[in-house]
């Protein structure tokens, strides 16, 4: 999950990259919409999630997927460049980072 469909896609190519030399044999989808027709299917909490790799932009689908085992939601590129976003606070001798 992303703030844009260029992000969304890039990140489906590269978790499916990630294993090369193997193949991925499953199915995958760089951007998936509420449009798409098998959206019931994937929705569905009745039946287990399905082997496939979405990539969404919208935030509906983080209510509707809580159900699915694993969910990587990407940050926003431009909070990354805020220096005051991750702080470094010692806690005794233990560096810990605040985000």
């Amino acid at each position: 999950m992303a703030s844009s469909p260029n992000i969304t896609c890039d990140m489906v190519q590269a978790l499916i990259c990630m294993i090369w030399p193997l193949r991925y044999c499953c199915d995958y989808r760089p951007f998936f919409t509420i449009h798409d027709s098998e959206f019931k299917e994937y929705t569905t909490k009745v039946q287990a999630p399905p082997p496939i790799i979405l990539g969404v932009t919208n935030p509906f689908f983080a209510k509707t997927l809580q159900h699915w085992p694993h969910i990587i939601r990407i940050g926003d590129p431009q909070d990354s460049n805020d220096p005051n976003k991750h702080k470094i606070k010692r806690a005794g001798s233990i560096k810990a980072l605040d985000s």
